[in-house]
């Protein structure tokens, strides 16, 4: 955002949805066994190591009555508890099949409890809204409705209607599965883009201030060779105990990485910050083209000029001058405030930790993959052109 990062962490997870956070990292150790299913799905029902979703809802959907022993039960609820994976927790962008690589997990009942399964779906979300940033992606898998509820509870003024109640005893999510509950929105993406770029600094806290917290300067990010490009496919003799041991020791020691507490964070966090000043910049402060550089001051100023010139007067209307003065408004607020507020120190970043080596095989290294996600961008295709010459009777801009 314009005042800083946001993101969604663990805690959003375990209270949003009810998601265990801490547990043993979700990795199969085994190969999974279609027979727990208790029926093997035709070829025409399987798609590689995926099975199809409608087959699972139409061949355990209902239990008969003379059902009643416990080993006869259980294929029923592993089949569901599919479906609820691959239909919600870990959907793909088919939507449509669900790999059978979970039924790994599906085996022991007791077992089930205790995998962190809300640290895997985020870590997968994260995964996939990275992958989405191709613009040849056509879709996003994973577990969206997070990143919907997550932006309903931080983003409260999204909506013009107001919270539901939390059932007693629910995760907060559960709020919104009402379907009573009027959700009033807005369905145009460009009427977000504007909503999020104009949020103050008095809108959602970001990450470290989540938690009472000063916000450091993030360390740089990791990303081990050969691992960010990784995927599944074609890898199914793989061990992936060996080939991701380094990520398995540190959730092992999560406890040992906790961050240092910093002194609490009153007020608002200033734009003369040293996080600010830093955050400008590194980071991309608008989401609308519009809004991309500070040079959208003289942009407005601009449109302003001609809007009311003597050439536009008979055009212009009221709804789109006060669209360009709303717009100065929200830029000199921030302006504002670096002049007068005082520049504050951030705290000391948090320790790094050593990565470790990923032992992919050879076969398995798909650093190809990353290069074709990834397109090279020219900033010089998307830098404003030089402003043309004006007539004598329009106000001039320097460029």
């Amino acid at each position: 955002m314009s005042f800083g990062e946001c993101t969604i962490t663990l805690q959003d997870v375990g209270m949003l949805v009810g998601l265990l956070v801490d547990g043993e990292a979700l990795l199969s150790r085994g190969s999974a066994n279609i027979l727990e299913l208790g029926v093997v799905p035709p070829q025409s029902e399987i798609k590689g190591h995926r099975v199809k979703l409608s087959w699972l809802a139409t061949n355990f959907n209902e239990i008969a009555d003379d059902i009643n022993e416990l080993h006869q039960l259980l294929p029923y609820a592993r089949a569901w508890i599919l479906r609820f994976i691959g239909g919600l927790l870990f959907p793909d962008r088919s939507s449509s099949y669900v790999s059978l690589r979970w039924l790994a997990f599906l085996g022991d009942f007791q077992t089930i409890k205790t995998y962190a399964w809300g640290a895997a779906v985020l870590g997968c979300l994260y995964r996939n809204l990275c992958t989405s940033t191709d613009y040849k992606t056509p879709s996003c898998g994973e577990f969206t409705l997070l990143l919907q509820l997550w932006a309903w509870e931080r983003f409260p003024t999204i909506l013009s209607s107001p919270f539901p109640h939390i059932p007693p005893g629910s995760p907060i999510g559960l709020r919104w599965s009402n379907t009573a509950t009027k959700i009033s929105m807005s369905d145009d993406i460009k009427f977000y883009r504007k909503f999020f770029d104009r949020l103050t600094r008095k809108s959602p806290d970001r990450v470290m201030r989540q938690f009472g917290c000063q916000q450091p300067i993030p360390n740089p990010p990791m990303t081990p060779a050969h691992v960010h490009a990784l995927t599944l496919r074609g890898k199914t003799d793989d061990d992936w105990t060996t080939i991701l041991s380094p990520a398995l020791e540190h959730w092992a020691n999560q406890y040992a990485y906790h961050f240092a507490p910093t002194p609490p964070q009153v007020g608002l966090l200033g734009p003369n910050s040293e996080y600010m000043r830093w955050y400008r910049r590194k980071g991309k402060l608008y989401i609308d083209p519009d809004g991309v550089k500070d040079s959208i001051v003289g942009d407005v100023t601009e449109c302003l000029a001609y809007l009311t010139s003597p050439h536009d007067r008979p055009d212009f209307s009221v709804e789109s001058v006060t669209e360009q003065s709303n717009r100065l408004l929200s830029i000199s607020d921030d302006y504002r405030a670096r002049f007068v507020e005082p520049a504050e120190e951030a705290p000391v970043p948090f320790g790094s930790y050593d990565v470790g080596t990923f032992n992919v095989p050879p076969q398995s290294r798909e650093a190809a993959w990353l290069s074709r996600r990834r397109t090279t961008i020219k900033a010089m295709d998307h830098i404003y052109p030089t402003l043309p010459d004006r007539a004598a009777w329009l106000y001039y801009i320097p460029s």
